[in-house]
């Protein structure tokens, strides 16, 4: 070849390489700044050692002068989401004194940081610079919610967790009282949210007045607990479990032992659950019956503190 030509052929290869240079430069570029947000710097024990937030919760707290794990300066705090349903979940920070920034992420068995599943600075739910999260979130899968600032916002927030229904029905009473209402199904389709490892049904029980109510579960065919809490499910009020339904004579080991709970009741909403003793499931009757407003009740309903 003529050396002319080598030297036209060495300048075409080494423009066509800084073409290629330049090119694979813009990508680079491009990657970096299309990239998503990056991940927060959390210690590995920081989730393992955060509180934890349930359904229909709301807690509040300040990050004023709180450390900072996440994407901005200012202080955060973390919370851990166990999620008993598969469906749409919405967190919130409605209500907060700041503009917040919210991420959730997914945790592995081992409550590590798997991947960012959703975020958000300003939403339109609640108005203001409040901050808002609807996530399908996975039954048994734990997720880290953490609470942020845009820039350096810090204060008072206020973090919600609002889960698909869990009630499977409603109890209630007539207008004149006095009404005996049942209810049957089958716990084994059922959620553990609350005492014992056995699965649970919720029904929401209106009281219509100040008065005296009973909740049986007689006619089971499994050893029953009734549990009696607050429509938020953050206190129970009372629990009864093995107490039979008045069947004379003793029960032997191999019986079945339904329960009775009688509780004087202000008018309002609550929540009867049904589980099992231990972790016994099966199907259940539940009966609720409105005895209506009597004389010397009590003037405040005793109340169990906050649940575990």
């Amino acid at each position: 070849m003529h050396p002319a030509e080598m030297f036209r052929c060495y300048a075409v290869g080494v423009a066509l390489l800084a073409v290629w240079a330049v090119e694979q430069s813009h990508a680079s570029h491009a990657d970096s700044s299309t990239s998503s947000t990056p991940e927060p710097i959390v210690p590995e024990r920081l989730a393992i050692q955060t509180p934890r937030i349930r359904c229909q919760e709301t807690l509040s707290g300040s990050t004023s002068g709180a450390p900072s794990f996440g994407h901005s300066p200012a202080g955060d705090s973390s919370y851990v989401f166990r999620a008993l349903q598969t469906g749409e979940h919405i967190i919130t920070t409605c209500g907060s004194e700041f503009d917040t920034f919210l991420f959730i992420y997914e945790l592995s068995a081992d409550m590590e940081l798997i991947r960012l599943v959703g975020s958000n600075d300003d939403t339109s739910l609640c108005g203001g610079a409040a901050s808002a999260v609807s996530l399908a979130l996975q039954e048994g899968v734990s997720y880290h919610i953490l609470v942020d600032g845009f820039s350096s916002s810090e204060g008072i927030y206020s973090l919600q967790v609002e889960c698909p229904s869990f009630l499977r029905g409603w109890l209630g009473c007539a207008a004149d009282g006095n009404l005996t209402t049942s209810i049957n199904g089958s716990t084994t389709d059922g959620l553990n949210m609350l005492g014992y490892p056995s699965k649970e049904h919720h029904f929401r029980f209106d009281a219509p007045e100040h008065g005296v109510y009973t909740f049986d579960t007689c006619g089971s065919a499994f050893d029953t607990v009734i549990r009696l809490l607050d429509q938020n499910l953050t206190r129970e009020i009372a629990m009864s479990q093995a107490t039979g339904c008045g069947t004379a004579g003793a029960l032997s080991s191999e019986q079945v032992v339904p329960t009775t709970l009688t509780q004087v009741l202000r008018e309002g909403s609550y929540v009867v659950v049904v589980e099992g003793a231990g972790a016994a499931e099966g199907e259940f009757v539940l009966e609720s019956q409105c005895q209506g407003e009597t004389a010397d009740l009590p003037e405040t309903t005793p109340v169990r503190g906050p649940l575990a």
